[in-house]
């Protein structure tokens, strides 16, 4: 509980509207009442809202994403100011319905909208979806922490002898075995023995 309360943000997402929008210009009666006429003929929204009909995004069948930060009666979606119509359909819509035509703006500015809410998702967890992540991501990150602390008092107990004293010990190793009458007084004769050339 308190990880997943740690998290909070991460579990809680706001969620996501997914919309598809057609987009005529206000004085293009033709292609509003073609776009009307494909729309009471049954055709699919996608497939009117990816053709040349439509000034919105016709690539990707007018696609559009709004995430939720607060309750949708609340939320601007499509710029209040400017399409106080299409932002109020966009509050209201159920999943899966249609709105339109709505008319917003006037002149050069005026656009006669269609809007398909396709889906809203819910991006949130609850903690008994994520106990058993929670659990296994505690558990791992107790095995690490008890795993260094481990090495940490090996090191604190540890006794390190240095590389000078080591690489004299293995030489006195070294004369017992093949020249014991050097024993305890090789470092004079070591010291005499010229260096090997170096190679350019």
């Amino acid at each position: 509980e308190l990880e997943y309360e740690r998290l909070s943000d991460e579990f809680n997402a706001p969620p996501l509207a997914k919309f598809h929008l057609i987009w005529v210009r206000g004085n293009d009666d033709d292609a509003r009442d073609e776009v009307q006429r494909r729309l009471d003929a049954g055709e699919p929204f996608l497939d009117v809202a990816a053709s040349k009909l439509n000034t919105f995004r016709r690539n990707d069948a007018g696609a559009v994403e709004r995430t939720l930060e607060s309750a949708r009666a609340e939320t601007d979606f499509f710029n209040e100011r400017r399409f106080p119509n299409l932002n109020a359909a966009a509050q209201t819509l159920e999943p899966g319905a249609v709105a339109g035509p709505i008319s917003d703006g006037d002149g050069p500015a005026a656009r006669t909208s269609w809007l398909l809410l396709d889906e809203i998702i819910d991006n949130s967890t609850t903690l008994y979806e994520e106990q058993e992540r929670l659990s296994n991501a505690i558990r791992n990150r107790k095995v690490e922490e008890k795993g260094l602390a481990f090495v940490v008092s090996l090191m604190e107990r540890a006794s390190f002898t240095s590389i000078d004293e080591m690489s004299a010990r293995l030489m006195d190793i070294v004369v017992e075995r093949h020249r014991p009458e050097l024993a305890g007084n090789w470092q004079p004769f070591l010291a005499a023995v010229p260096a090997s050339p170096t190679s350019p």
